[in-house]
């Protein structure tokens, strides 16, 4: 089946038994969203509006192709605002367990995000996986480019970073890594992208004002940028937690310093000003300390990333618009960051 096979009877279906709903309620769809690995439907019953998200695509998916992260992480942030007696690894693999041993679930809540109602992995309404929350209200970051609000957006960024792990995971089903190997494997990662590319950058400045550095660990969104925070009446909520993952909480900080806000054109793009703004908060009222050494490494990380993605991308035929550039950019890009680097380290 493909996602454009869906008919409104499935999405009522889908929607009506995430309200727990029996009957025949009205479900409207106001409006319907594509992107790489998802289907989102807006969609509004009587006078309340929710979200129906559907994995449709998760063949091209990085991650869990067939786990849903979202009832771990809203409970996982909802207990560690308690003293729930054990340490967060052992936390966070409880709730692992728990949701996939579930086919079916909710609700949940948690302030940084908006509420779960119900999510469905048992494939039984269709061969998907699908969750239904809450419609977040407001406006995502990228259409509402002021500085107070990417404040706001420092301050809840600084709450998810709160929680620390002594070790790491690639994935949420991976197993634990001990906190000394996560360097090692990117830096091994980005010198396989070099080769793969013939592009020979010098890394090791960057390198050598990390030795010796104790990593720490957090829940990062791990695609933390404007379009995946929604502001409202003075607050941000946090949405599309896909990729989400156990690391150093500077690599959710190396994507908003490259698609900070849009540009004329319509592109995610950098802008120094915001980006200050959202670290000031982030700081001095969120609490957080930010490794600079560290940043920079990440930043070379994600481009590394972003390029391969982009690539891949294309090969498959997708033509790249906006808010999005292609390869070729991100390239420059990481070319121009490693020479700035490497000044700045002399």
């Amino acid at each position: 089946m493909s996602p454009d096979a869906l008919s409104p009877r499935q999405i009522q279906e889908c929607v009506l038994k995430g309200l727990r709903q029996s009957g025949r309620a009205a479900v409207t769809v106001l409006a319907r969203f594509s992107g790489a690995i998802n289907d989102v439907y807006r969609v509004a019953v009587d006078d309340a509006e929710y979200c129906l998200r559907i994995r449709s695509r998760a063949g091209s998916f990085m991650y869990e192709k067939n786990f849903l992260k979202e009832p771990v992480i809203w409970q996982f942030l909802s207990h560690t605002q308690e003293d729930h007696g054990e340490a967060n690894e052992q936390l966070l693999d409880r709730l692992i367990g728990s949701a996939a041993n579930s086919g079916t679930g909710g609700p949940f809540t948690c302030s940084l995000c908006p509420e779960l109602i119900f999510y469905d992995r048992s494939l039984a309404t269709f061969p998907f996986l699908w969750t239904l929350q809450e419609w977040a209200p407001g406006v995502p970051l990228d259409m509402a480019d002021t500085a107070h609000r990417y404040r706001d957006f420092g301050r809840i960024m600084a709450l998810l970073h709160k929680a620390k792990f002594r070790s790491f995971k690639s994935t949420f089903l991976a197993p634990w890594q001990p906190h000394n190997e996560w360097l090692a494997l990117h830096v091994d990662a980005v010198n396989q992208f070099c080769r793969d590319v013939s592009f020979a950058p010098d890394i090791a400045p960057i390198l050598q004002r990390l030795a010796g550095t104790s990593l720490v660990f957090s829940l990062i969104h791990n695609d933390s940028q404007p379009m995946n925070a929604i502001s409202h009446g003075g607050k941000v909520v946090l949405i599309d937690w896909d990729n989400a993952q156990i690391a150093p909480a500077e690599l959710d900080l190396a994507k908003i310093m490259y698609w900070t806000r849009r540009d004329a054109d319509g592109f995610l793009s950098q802008d120094e000003t915001l980006f200050n703004e959202f670290c000031d908060s982030y700081v001095n009222e969120g609490g957080i300390a930010i490794n600079n050494d560290l940043l920079q490494f990440c930043r070379i990380l994600w481009l590394t990333r972003i390029i391969t993605f982009e690539r891949i991308r294309a090969r498959a035929g997708h033509k790249h618009k906006a808010p999005f550039h292609d390869a070729a950019f991100y390239e420059s890009i990481l070319r121009s960051t490693l020479l700035e680097l490497n000044r700045c380290g002399r």
